[in-house]
């Protein structure tokens, strides 16, 4: 989705190529340990140099407090409260 190469999607339109070396480094990852590293690597470039991440395109973000129990979040295309309670003891 972040890739400047043909054939992306490249949502943010970015044009920076290091982004896709960091991209090809995540794929290439060879086990869990280097994957969260490289991936660490890509977020905090990304957070430093791009104008918004690509996370950012959901058309909201949803929180809640930690006496908030039972909210399911449904990756933004629905929120329900059936099983939803407060907690504050």
């Amino acid at each position: 989705l972040m890739e400047t190469t043909a054939g992306s999607l490249n949502i943010p339109n970015h044009s920076d190529t290091h982004v896709d070396v960091l991209i090809n480094k995540l794929r290439r990852a060879g086990n869990r340990e280097e994957f969260l590293r490289v991936g660490h690597e890509l977020q905090a470039y990304d957070a430093d140099r791009l104008i918004y991440p690509s996370v950012t395109g959901d058309p909201y973000v949803q929180a809640a407090r930690d006496y908030v129990k039972g909210y399911v979040f449904m990756r933004g295309l629905k929120v329900a409260f059936e099983s939803t309670w407060l907690d504050k003891k």
